[in-house]
């Protein structure tokens, strides 16, 4: 007499779809795509990802740093008291040679950020976007 295992019904069941070839690839395809919507702040996101200030590292996704904590201050020379504008901030280390830098997200605007600050009129020309402002 011979013993064989047998498969659960929900083991059938995953059997049965990995068969249909449409529907197996589109269920493998919704969950990437929802993997990739809980990646979203890593990838769309006006705050840094890291800084690097003075020797140590900060990670503003995780806490909020005031502008004068980076030594931050409005064009009329006060101190910026509210979050780090850290686009500004990376361009004010750029013109440094003091090892502070800031990584960015791959789009460093914010989705409900207004962008009508640029020049012109939207939609702006493909001439005003660079790779710092790709086409969304």
């Amino acid at each position: 007499m011979t013993v064989t295992n047998s498969l659960s019904p929900l083991q059938l069941r995953l059997r049965r779809f990995r068969r249909i070839k449409r529907g197996f690839y589109s269920f493998c395809m919704l969950l990437g795509a929802y993997a990739l919507s809980l990646a979203n702040p890593l990838l769309v996101n006006n705050k840094a990802l890291v800084v690097r200030y003075q020797g140590s590292y900060y990670f503003p996704l995780f806490e909020m740093y005031r502008g004068e904590f980076f030594g931050q201050t409005h064009a009329h020379g006060e101190r910026n008291l509210g979050e780090a504008d850290y686009r500004e901030l990376k361009k004010q280390f750029a013109g440094t040679r003091e090892g502070n830098w800031v990584l960015l997200p791959f789009y460093p605007y914010h989705p409900n950020e207004s962008l009508l600050h640029l020049p012109g009129s939207p939609p702006q020309a493909d001439r005003e976007r660079s790779a710092g402002h790709p086409v969304p």
